[in-house]
Order: C-alpha cells, then structure tokens, then sequence
C-alpha cells in the first residue's frame, strides 16, 4: 500500500464551474505532493433562458449526480488506487457565476501613534465586510482572506507590535447565495459526514496557488475562463490588488452557433467544418455566428481589463486556466490590438496558458483520474491550508 504513514489526509475536491461541476478525491502524506488518485466531472445543462430557480435546479442535480459518482463509482477507485477508505476533509472551489468577489481596502489613522494588534487587524477586517453591502436574508460571506497590511505605506507580513500612525488592510471577499451554499453543503455533507465543508472563491484559491508557483512571476495578469464568466486577477509585487468579472464565456460561442445553425449539434460543428462535410453558405454562417461572439466575449474582457487598467500599469504576463476547449480562442482574444492598447510598453501581453503538466513537479495524477487542471489547483490549494 503506498500510503502507509501515520500521518496521511484524505480530502475530497469539490470544483463548482459556471457550466460542469468537478470532483475528485487526493490523498496527501505529510511532506510530499498530493496524490489524485479519482476525478469526474459533471456537466450543467445551462441555457440562455434558464430562470434562477431553473439554475438552482440544475445545479441540484447536478450536484445529486456528482455526489453519487464519488460515493460509488470514486471510493471503490480511492481504495483501488490508494489504499484509502475514508475522508478527512471536504474543500469546495466556487466559481463565477455562482459567487462574487470582491476585493476591499480600509484605513485607520492614528495621529498619536500605536502598536498594531490582532484585535486592529480584526476590526479592520470587521469593517471591509460591513461594507461589501451583504443582504443577510439572501447571500452571506463564505470566505474572507486578508492579503495585505501596510504599515505606514509600507508592506509588512508581521504587522503586530509595530508602531504605525497609518494602518491600511487589503481583504479578498466571497460572497454566495444562501440558496445556492445551502445546497451544495446540504448534499456534500450528507455524502462525506465531514463538518465543516470549506468553500472557497475561484479567483482567491487561483491567486493563492499561482503565487507560490510562480515566485519569479512577482507581476502578472490571470484570467480564470470557464463557460459563463471570465475571472481576471492583477497581482503586483506577488500582492492581489485588483479582481474583475467578465460575464461572458465560451458558451456564448456554442449558444451562438447553435442559435445560427439548429439543425447540426454545436458540439459537432467544428469537426463537420474542418472535414468540409458543411454546405459553404452553412460554414459562413457558423464562421460569422463564431465571430460576432467572440468579438462579445472580447469586449466584456477588454472592458474589465480597462477597469483595472485605470488603477495601474498591466503587466506584460498573462496566464489563462482554462480547460482545452476555450484556452485556445481565448489566446486568439489577448492578440487583437485593442486589447495590447490596454499596455502602457510596446510590447504586447505574453499569454502563458496553464495546463495540468505545469503542476506535475507539484501534484501525482494517478490511478483513475484525469489530468484536471482544477482539480491540481485544489489539490495544491489544500496542501497548503491542511492542518496536521
């Protein structure tokens, strides 16, 4: 049995996407990479005019299809794999749509002078949530990181005991529907009986894992591109200091497409073009559908990047996480020339796209599971939070 140490954690990766829903199982021993040994994804049947009720529906079962994967299908390859017949921890990863976030500064003064405390930190922290504008009958904070604490203008990592006369704390928020937390822990709890089940952002889990990974990278871009939303991250310094949320993805592509031609399955659409197997008027009109979409998508993107672009200088890298199936179209966007206008240097952005080889010195794919690159993020993310 290859995990035969004392000191071992199981914990099953929960990846909440815009349009599938992933999980996973990895096992860790302490000191070394996570082992992935299951994974499964679960696609969400989201249309245009689906109602907010339709979408909690379909998330619920969603979520009843996942959860019966990983209880039958997922623990008999855990314990073929690994060696492994229990869970410790449940950690979840909530993607746009689904939740917000939002990033948050506050600052004190103290004209006299003092020593910075926990209850400071505490209370600035209490101060960016009463002033994210959260309904307590509808949604609620689910998680809320401090990334930053500057002491008199300056970045410090060990802000208590120091004597400042300014305090200014960056906090990183998520907040999510009640209806839709409820339901994910309703059904995850009831699959694992492991309490508390620990969500977190998308975009928060990201920045946490890149900025380990990419150490030499201390300013980047990233855009999190899933079916419905593009997350993008501006980190400085290796500090998170801006977030934005386009609300487009490449579903709009496929939804165009099947609007345009409905006759041919939009999953087979590119195959039929490639193969010449399309009438010429039909591959125009897809061409053309493709097209006026993805010039939407890039709009919403350069849209956000302009937000951020108004705060500070973009810098040059760009890292996209993305399955295969969108990374290359959105590569296609970062090279249009309104978006290197974006860019105060000559030089256009460099677009790194991450895939799941880029985490292999970092995380075991093995057994029965797939090359996720979601799934490595969590897997890592967890690495680094676990509790021995």
């Amino acid at each position: 049995m290859p995990f035969g140490r004392t000191k071992t954690k199981t914990v099953a990766l929960i990846d909440i996407g815009s349009l599938s829903l992933g999980g996973a199982y990895a096992v860790l021993n302490k000191g070394e990479a996570p082992h992935i040994c299951y994974s499964t994804r679960i696609p969400l049947p989201v249309t245009d005019e689906a109602t907010p009720r339709e979408l909690l529906r379909i998330l619920d079962e969603g979520l009843t299809k996942l959860t019966h994967k990983l209880e039958h299908e997922g623990s008999a390859a855990l314990s073929r794999s690994c060696g492994v017949r229990h869970v410790d921890d449940v950690v979840v990863s909530v993607g746009s749509p689904w939740q917000r976030t939002q990033l948050r500064s506050h600052t004190e003064k103290f004209p006299g002078g003092k020593r910075i405390s926990a209850k400071d930190i505490e209370d600035a922290k209490e101060k960016i949530e009463g002033a994210l504008g959260i309904d307590p009958a509808t949604s609620m904070l689910v998680d809320h990181s401090i990334i930053e604490v500057l002491v008199n203008g300056y970045q410090t990592a060990k802000p208590f005991g120091k004597r400042a006369q300014r305090m200014s704390v960056l906090g990183l928020a998520s907040v999510i529907p009640i209806s839709v937390h409820d339901r994910i822990t309703s059904h995850l709890s009831k699959t694992f009986h492991v309490e508390p089940i620990k969500m977190q952002s998308a975009p928060a889990l990201s920045y946490v894992v890149m900025r380990d990974l990419f150490v030499h990278e201390p300013d980047f871009l990233a855009a999190i591109v899933t079916g419905e939303a593009t997350d993008l991250l501006l980190v400085k310094k290796g500090i998170l200091t801006g977030v934005a949320t386009a609300l487009e993805g490449v579903h709009s592509i496929t939804r165009a497409v099947k609007k345009a031609v409905p006759a041919v399955p939009a999953e087979e659409v590119g195959d039929l073009v490639k193969s010449g197997m399309l009438h010429p008027t039909t591959v125009d009109t897809v061409k053309g559908a493709q097209r006026e979409a993805k010039s939407e998508w890039a709009s919403a993107v350069i849209s956000s990047l302009a937000d951020l672009a108004r705060k500070y200088a973009l810098p040059q890298t760009f890292f996209i996480l993305s399955d295969f199936s969108c990374r290359e179209t959105f590569e296609e966007i970062m090279t249009r020339q309104d978006v290197h206008a974006l860019r105060l240097g000559d030089h256009p952005f460099t677009v790194i796209g991450l895939k799941s080889q880029n985490l292999t010195d970092h995380v075991v794919f093995m057994g029965e599971s797939d090359r996720d690159l979601f799934h490595g993020l969590l897997a890592l993310f967890y690495s680094k939070k676990v509790e021995w």
